[in-house]
């Protein structure tokens, strides 16, 4: 990840986790499937004659794979470059989270963002008689530095 100012974390940062993985995957296979049509052979027929005489007529299989547009490099470029961003953006939430201070904030965090568990879940799975309500504030709290 290039030298830059991080954002302030936010939760509409945070909810972004999961779906940022998902463009991550729908770029991958775009470009996959870009890249593959772009590599498909071609073939033609051609008629062409022995070098020598007697010059005798024949067909011949031409085959070869063209060279891919400009404008598709261009697309696959820009796929790719979408790529990049999404990554930094997902390194960057990463990062944040594995210096978040406080264990249990973190195991928050981890449950309901990365994971998509709802409030409820996310209390259950810390037990100790942890409220849906409880685990939201606590997030919430931190977020707002208080």
């Amino acid at each position: 990840m290039s030298e830059k100012i991080m954002q302030p974390m936010t939760i509409t940062r945070l909810n972004q986790y999961r779906d940022l993985h998902r463009e991550v995957d729908m770029l991958e296979n775009e470009v996959r499937h870009l890249q593959e049509q772009a590599s498909e052979q071609i073939s033609d027929t051609v008629t062409a004659s022995a070098p020598e005489w007697p010059y005798v007529r024949h067909t011949v299989i031409v085959k070869g794979t063209p060279p891919m547009s400009t404008k598709l490099r261009r697309r696959i470029r820009r796929l790719k470059d979408r790529r990049a961003h999404l990554d930094d953006e997902l390194e960057e939430i990463d990062v944040w989270i594995a210096h978040v201070p406080d264990s249990m904030t973190r195991q928050i965090i981890w449950m309901r963002y990365l994971q998509g568990l709802s409030w409820q879940q996310v209390a259950t799975r810390m037990g100790g008689g942890n409220t849906a309500d409880g685990m939201r504030k606590k997030i919430e709290r931190f977020l707002l530095g208080k």
